[in-house]
């Protein structure tokens, strides 16, 4: 094979996997024991792995991370046994002070919904195909970290 027709079947071969990257030093697709390794104490696997409340996906490490002055906990989950959400959790006192962390991160929000009971935010960063997705109430405050190819078309969407 030609030297130059490799090199387009390597890119086509990349291209074709879809997007990886991740959050922080994760990437999505990794198995527990590797989200265990690149991610530390906020990571730590859990003793025993146990399905979410919607009973699709399996939380298999946890512990603690910052952002900005905010100590979250920490849940990583998996479908497959492949990272496919990170979940972080703050007590809802805290939440202005981790929103001012994520816009100084993330810069403006690419789509906010101001309901009555739930107010949600959504960036997406396109470098590491990472969607954040902020919920907050009056009792919660919920920050995710999912693949942002998953759900660009959806938050791309014109509202209605």
């Amino acid at each position: 094979m030609k030297p130059l027709m490799f090199a387009y079947a390597v890119l086509g071969m990349l291209f074709a996997t879809g997007a990886q990257a991740g959050w922080e030093t994760t990437e999505w697709g990794m198995t527990p024991q590797q989200v265990a390794a690149a991610a530390g104490d906020a990571a730590v696997p859990v003793q025993r792995p146990y399905k979410d409340r919607q009973g699709d996906m399996v939380i298999a490490n946890s512990g603690e991370y910052a952002i900005g002055p905010d100590r979250l906990k920490s849940r990583f989950y998996y479908e497959q046994d492949r990272l496919v959400m990170i979940g972080m959790s703050l007590d809802r006192k805290h939440c202005a002070s981790l929103v001012n962390s994520l816009q100084a991160r993330y810069g403006a929000p690419l789509r906010i919904s101001d309901q009555v009971i739930l107010k949600l935010i959504i960036w997406h960063e396109a470098a590491t195909n990472t969607r954040i997705r902020l919920l907050v109430s009056t009792s919660i405050c919920d920050l995710y970290f999912e693949p942002r190819d998953r759900y660009l078309a959806v938050d791309t969407a014109a509202p209605g």
